[in-house]
């Protein structure tokens, strides 16, 4: 069975995931810049910088639906008050 998906759907999953990718991918670049010839010791290395890297990523999807179910709630209080002022 086909689904079908809209294209502007798609389109924006791989917008989204092709920026999400981005700072994951040069943190490891950067990284194996670093250590050269000393790759085995990835965990040490690449630990801190992970581990940061993880409690910014929550700290922004946390910041984004909390902006999002403020911006939702203001929204339908406006319609509520402009109903009531027509």
């Amino acid at each position: 069975m086909l689904v079908h998906i809209p294209c502007y759907c798609v389109f924006r999953f791989i917008t989204l995931t092709t920026l999400a990718i981005i700072p994951w991918s040069a943190l490891f670049v950067y990284l194996g810049w670093k250590l050269v010839e000393k790759w085995e010791n990835i965990n040490e290395v690449a630990g801190p910088y992970v581990k940061y890297f993880a409690i910014t990523a929550v700290a922004l999807i946390v910041f984004y639906f909390a902006v999002t179910i403020v911006m939702r709630r203001r929204n339908k209080w406006l319609i509520v008050r402009s109903a009531i002022n027509v």
